[in-house]
């Protein structure tokens, strides 16, 4: 059980990952919250923070549903 733990274990972990974007654009801390709402229902999307007062956003997502080309749309889609 303990190496089929450890096969798994590391299985998800190669398929999670994190990324951070500079965003441009966001005016205020209801613009943050927006941003997160739309790509935190993205299927495969486990964290997000989006950061007014830095402009960034953070993203930890599993790579085999979700990719960052696909975040990046929706977040562009928001204007």
């Amino acid at each position: 059980l303990e190496a089929l733990a450890r096969r798994l274990g590391g299985e998800v972990q190669g398929r999670y990952k994190h990324e951070s974007w500079r965003l441009g654009g966001l005016h205020c801390t209801d613009c943050a919250a927006k941003v997160e709402g739309v790509v935190g229902r993205l299927p495969g999307v486990a964290e997000v923070r989006a950061s007014y007062a830095l402009g960034t956003m953070n993203v930890l997502y599993d790579a085999e549903q979700v990719g960052a080309a696909q975040i990046e749309r929706e977040v562009r889609s928001l204007g």
